[in-house]
């Protein structure tokens, strides 16, 4: 897939605390900033039904043991 064509770039701005936050759990799951960003919009969102591919890519990050109260937290401070 070409995401060029299928990604909109974008600015936003973000206290710079959950902004540090939001890196360290990034590099803490081998993700880009970018990627953790956009996952966790799609799941706060419920976005769309992510395919089994990618359901299985989400599930070998380790993010499932972040905390629902840290996920709220996260969310809250967008």
């Amino acid at each position: 897939m070409n995401t060029k064509e299928t990604k909109k770039a974008g600015s936003f701005r973000l206290d710079r605390g959950l902004y540090k936050h939001i890196e360290e759990l990034a590099k803490k799951n081998n993700r880009s900033f970018n990627n953790l960003l956009e996952t966790l919009l799609i799941q706060a969102t419920n976005y769309r039904e992510a395919n089994q591919t990618t359901i299985d890519a989400m599930n070998e990050t380790g993010l499932e043991t972040i905390s629902k109260d840290e996920f709220h937290d996260l969310v809250d401070k967008m």
